[in-house]
């Protein structure tokens, strides 16, 4: 399995580690801006870092983990592609962001999967249950 990550700071770096962690992912892309490319180092032979979008493509699932102003440009994008995606935060940040979410069809919303706040969500540990899971499955 494929996973892009888009973000790198705090939840980002936790949910890094959790798919590092995941037998079940072979590899996981993590977009950044080019101007931040000095910032990061490969540490884990899983871990890519891409410096354009359309690199995540061909991804089975995204995490979303960036400033919230920039998550309905990007749910906007995926969700064309068929890309599962978790959305750590607010979907968006205003009324109209809140509106396109809404005026997504309900097939393409089964795509979506929104979290306020992974420090203290039950999906963290849903997450870490699931992938848990799918290791035992390897064995």
């Amino acid at each position: 399995m494929k996973v892009g990550l888009i973000g790198y700071r705090n939840h980002a770096e936790k949910l890094k580690k959790i798919l590092i962690n995941s037998k079940k992912i072979k590899k996981i892309k993590i977009f950044v801006y080019k101007k931040n490319k000095n910032f990061f180092y490969k540490e884990n032979e899983k871990v890519e870092y891409v410096y354009s979008i359309n690199e995540l493509f061909d991804s089975n699932s995204i995490f979303i983990s960036s400033p919230t102003s920039t998550h309905k440009k990007y749910i906007k994008l995926f969700i064309k592609k068929n890309i599962f995606i978790f959305c750590e935060k607010p979907g968006g940040k205003s009324v109209s962001d809140l509106k396109f979410l809404n005026s997504i069809n309900l097939k393409k919303r089964g795509y979506i999967y929104i979290n306020y706040n992974l420090l203290f969500s039950k999906y963290l540990t849903l997450i870490k249950k699931c992938l848990k899971n799918l290791n035992s499955t390897e064995n």
